[in-house]
């Protein structure tokens, strides 16, 4: 080795330049790690937002669909208590029209002797309804 204190202070300065140009070279690929792990962490985080908006809209859909078809359900169940209705009413009338009109020979006989000799006795106004004479 040189004792030369030039030499010294030469060989100092090259060992700090390439200790820097070290640490300026762990620097920026500690820089470009840090951004290659943000870029992965955004990316993950926009999967994940991805995922909970599609969850969303699904739950959103399957909420609509069961809306959808709880409505149609009310609907169907309206419609068929108007067909019960309509079908009701339509038995009273039919009911309500043969009783207001007797078929005598389908009447038991006694009944229709019976309704024979009150025709004579009460009048040609008298009806025969509900299984009796008014």
């Amino acid at each position: 080795m040189n004792d030369n204190p030039l030499f010294m202070h030469l060989l100092t300065v090259q060992q700090n330049l390439l200790r820097r140009e070290r640490a300026k070279q762990e620097r920026e690929e500690l820089l470009q790690t840090i951004a290659n792990n943000k870029r992965i962490e955004k990316e993950q985080w926009e999967d994940i937002r991805r995922q909970n908006l599609l969850h969303q809209q699904d739950l959103l859909d399957q909420m609509a669909y069961n809306n959808r078809q709880h409505r149609e359900d009310m609907d169907e169940e309206q419609r068929m208590i108007q067909r019960q209705k309509d079908a009701e009413l339509e038995y009273r009338m039919k009911v309500e029209d043969l009783m207001g009109r007797p078929v005598l020979g389908k009447i038991h006989p006694m009944r229709r002797n019976h309704y024979f000799t009150s025709q004579q006795t009460v009048g040609p106004t008298t009806h025969f309804r509900n299984g009796a004479l008014n």
